[in-house]
């Protein structure tokens, strides 16, 4: 198996200290998972706005955007539903937005199917915390592993992820300017970091 090594120095981008790497991290036990849309990594967190701010500034980097599911959410009545952040990059969503607007603050929300119209107010239910908003979208199904084909899904802005008592970003899925990046872009976060690639990019490594 090929090994190689990374030479890691610090830069301070947006007030975030952030590792940069000038060569690629060793390629041995490396992650790859089923990513939403055409996000190439997904890194582990918690991260703060500015901790995500300081990715998206990164020059290799051309979207970078929280990832969260929440299980066993009453979606408007229906019970064991899921809340999934509403991604805002189009080319890293795992869903179409079909009609409506995408969601901005806690208090809005796209609903899949279910007999939903813009502009219904609706509750959601978790572990006791209730978030009640309006509906401002309508979208399809996500296209990801995490979400099954029946239950009731909500697609929440990161605050509205919070606010059901979430981590709010617990993971960043990130897009690059170039896929064959992707070991050097994850050789930017410390050791301990849980950093999984997209499985297309396999080849691109």
């Amino acid at each position: 198996m090929d090994i190689r090594t990374a030479v890691i120095s610090v830069a301070v981008l947006a007030g975030v200290v952030l590792f940069a790497a000038h060569d690629l991290v060793q390629e041995s036990g490396l992650h790859f998972a089923d990513l939403a849309g055409s996000a190439h990594v997904r890194v582990q967190g918690p991260f703060s706005a500015d901790e995500v701010a300081a990715i998206r500034a990164r020059p290799d980097v051309a979207a970078a955007e929280c990832d969260e599911q929440l299980y066993g959410v009453s979606v408007a009545g229906q019970r064991e539903g899921t809340a999934v952040t509403a991604t805002g990059d189009t080319a890293m969503r795992s869903f179409a937005l079909q009609e409506g607007r995408m969601p901005a603050g806690a208090a809005e929300m796209l609903l899949v199917g279910g007999g939903a119209r813009v502009g219904d107010r609706v509750e959601l239910r978790r572990e006791g915390r209730v978030v009640a908003g309006t509906v401002v979208g309508i979208a399809s199904r996500p296209a990801v592993r995490a979400v099954g084909a029946r239950e009731p899904v909500a697609l929440l802005a990161t605050a509205g992820m919070a606010a059901l008592g979430g981590d709010g970003c617990p993971h960043v899925l990130v897009r690059l300017h170039d896929e064959r990046g992707v070991l050097g872009f994850a050789a930017a976060f410390p050791a301990g970091r849980d950093v999984a690639f997209a499985d297309r990019v396999r080849d691109a490594i």
